[in-house]
């Protein structure tokens, strides 16, 4: 179950710039400094 947890979670982080609803992507622009295609690397 742990693997399985970690897997998930590696894999939701990377795909995060992929997957993210506009809220948290507007958040994560904020925290990385903002600027277009702050996200979409």
């Amino acid at each position: 179950m742990g693997k399985d947890c970690m897997q998930i979670f590696k894999c939701s982080f990377t795909c995060a710039r992929i997957d993210i609803r506009p809220p948290e992507r507007q958040a994560l622009n904020r925290s990385l400094g903002g600027g277009r295609g702050a996200v979409s690397l």
